[in-house]
């Protein structure tokens, strides 16, 4: 029995090393569209220091700049130059599995305080992971997974939240700084004090003066309150969900683990409510709730769906533990479990590798296309795709751009007749015709268009998830209009490969 037990235990950490090694593959391999820019933002903070206005769009340079990960960008300068890509997606993959493996591994646990360690509850670590997956890379939300982790097992273990909750202003301090999540996890934090002190009918003053300091630690920052102006303005933009996948609702993903793992939570959460926690029983449905608006807030989510279940599974074992024959059956369910997550997992992993593949260097952008633009430097600005953008500002740093990844949020009231008052609405005016492009072509001084070549092989195309596809490639439709638009009034097709096309003007 105990040789037995020491093989499915040796079997699951097997499983979890493949895991890990594909959360690494798929870090290396895919390139996140802030990635480009983010190193060039790292290396512009570490030459001349922080700017005050953009540096790198033409549309809106006198915009107030705000990096809210602006120590992130550093570290991708820094670490690029000394690991290269492969060593910050060591990094990266493993903050990610850390963030799923701290939760699992203080709430699988059962009444009696025994870790529930072997593949009996590794399944729940391998669903996590799964959900986490498509979501990974070198990007900094990954950050903010592993803060929020921590986080959480902070809140709710007795013994950590007496001895370290001191020190949680210097903690929001340095995420703050990191990474704009910050506003998660502090929300997080005001969700838990909330029901604690109604559930206790009483306010606890040291929590109220640690959520309070926390608060105003987040405000020692380059851009002080101009960093909780960039937050909000995300948080409140409704034009994003319905524009910018990450930002789609999460009932526009289709994803076997997450189904499973709301199925759990659901059946556990209404099954034991009177026996887990409130306060976690809260934020998992406030999570849960900003995960169905926006995507984004899955895996955040997920770091909460663990304990609540994982807390669940140890009561239920207890239950039934001590009914004759339980234990042997509890086997069976197990391992049925296990294997379906494993089975779960290379589903939706082939999947997500596929998509990993298609936002490669060599597939998804402009590689080639821009050494043809360096060799053949243009007069006038060029006007070219919004998910290119960031790697434009990397690799072709003498031009500017009209729009990449930081800018979908950015509006304002500018007197200054050159700039844009919001580039994204521009862009997607430019694509659908809603703003005929000679207008701004010529506001802008534009003489060079770059664009994608029409591709449907990338992996929501073959599934058919015309939703996703509407929003992420979608905006082919409104491109060949364009691009008809061009030709008819003799633009010249000067430049054509596999992935890119170069307009330029006669």
């Amino acid at each position: 029995m105990v040789g037995s037990r020491n093989f499915n235990l040796k079997f699951s950490l097997i499983v979890l090393f493949i895991i890990y090694a594909a959360f690494v593959v798929r870090a290396y391999i895919a390139i996140d569209p802030d990635f480009p820019w983010r190193v060039r933002s790292g290396n512009l903070y570490l030459e001349s220091g922080i700017p005050k206005t953009d540096p790198f769009s033409y549309t809106m340079p006198s915009f107030p700049w705000v990096d809210h990960a602006w120590l992130q960008s550093i570290l991708f300068a820094v670490l690029l130059g000394v690991i290269g890509k492969l060593g910050l997606s060591i990094i990266y993959a493993t903050l990610a599995f850390a963030a799923a493996l701290i939760p699992y591994r203080i709430f699988a646990k059962n009444q009696s305080g025994k870790t529930e360690s072997s593949w009996q509850m590794s399944f729940l670590l391998i669903l996590a992971l799964t959900l986490l997956f498509p979501f990974s890379g070198v990007r900094v939300q990954v950050m903010s997974w592993f803060l929020f982790s921590v986080l959480v097992a902070l809140v709710f273990q007795d013994k950590l939240w007496s001895k370290f909750s001191r020190f949680l202003p210097f903690y929001f301090l340095a995420w703050a700084n990191l990474h704009g999540g910050v506003a998660s996890g502090l929300m997080f934090l005001a969700a838990v004090f909330a029901v604690r002190t109604a559930s206790k009918r009483e306010l606890n003053l040291k929590d109220l003066a640690i959520l309070i300091a926390s608060i105003t630690a987040t405000l020692i920052n380059p851009y002080g309150v101009g960093l909780w102006r960039e937050i909000f303005s995300s948080i409140s933009d409704p034009s994003l969900r319905w524009s910018i996948t990450e930002w789609m609702p999460g009932i526009a993903m289709m994803d076997l683990s997450l189904a499973a793992l709301l199925a759990f939570s659901i059946f556990f959460t209404v099954k034991y409510w009177k026996k887990i926690s409130y306060e976690l029983t809260a934020a998992s449905i406030l999570f849960l709730a900003m995960g169905v608006l926006s995507r984004r807030h899955l895996p955040l989510w997920v770091l909460i769906a663990v304990p609540l279940i994982g807390k669940a599974l140890g009561i239920f074992y207890d239950e039934i533990k001590i009914i004759k024959g339980a234990k042997e059956k509890l086997g069976i369910v197990a391992k049925i479990a296990f294997f379906s997550s494993i089975g779960i997992f290379i589903f939706q992993g082939i999947l997500a590798m596929a998509d990993a593949r298609y936002i490669s260097e060599n597939t998804f952008y402009p590689k080639d296309a821009v050494s043809y633009l360096k060799a053949n430097p243009r007069t006038g600005e060029i006007f070219s795709d919004y998910g290119w953008g960031g790697y434009l500002i990397l690799n072709l740093p003498e031009k500017k751009v009209f729009i990449d990844g930081r800018m979908p949020s950015w509006k304002w009231d500018t007197n200054e007749k050159s700039e844009s008052t919001s580039a994204f609405e521009d862009y997607k005016g430019i694509l659908s015709g809603f703003f005929y492009f000679r207008q701004q072509f010529a506001k802008h001084e534009i003489n060079t268009v770059l664009l994608p070549i029409a591709r449907g092989d990338n992996i929501y195309g073959l599934l058919g998830d015309k939703f996703v596809t509407l929003f992420r490639n979608g905006k082919e439709i409104y491109r060949y209009d364009l691009v008809k638009q061009l030709e008819k009034e003799g633009w010249i097709k000067e430049y054509e490969d596999q992935v890119a096309v170069i307009y330029s003007r006669p």
